[in-house]
């Protein structure tokens, strides 16, 4: 793999992270549904995969996020988040 290649994978992943983050805040601030959440956890997730991370990493990743974005609210929906990356970081292999 090429450094540019991981460049690109690593600007791929904070854009993602930055997505998700996003989504999080006005779950969390508006109220809205956790369904509009789940398609940037699933890129999150799903470009951290393609960056090499293993399953248990992007797992770490993904609370990290939630938690510090959401700090502990929204327990049901940090579970589902968190099952949706797993889903999708094993969809795409």
């Amino acid at each position: 793999m090429e450094l540019s290649e991981d460049n690109g994978r690593a600007a791929a992943a904070a854009e993602a992270r930055s997505q998700f983050k996003r989504a999080l805040m006005e779950m969390h601030t508006a109220h809205l549904s956790v369904d509009r959440v789940e398609s940037a956890a699933a890129q999150f997730c799903e470009c951290l995969r393609d960056a090499g991370l293993a399953p248990e990493q992007v797992v770490v990743e993904a609370k990290g996020v939630i938690e510090e974005t959401i700090d502990g609210d929204h327990a049901l929906a940090a579970e589902r988040l968190v099952r949706t990356c797993i889903e999708h970081y094993y969809s795409g292999r």
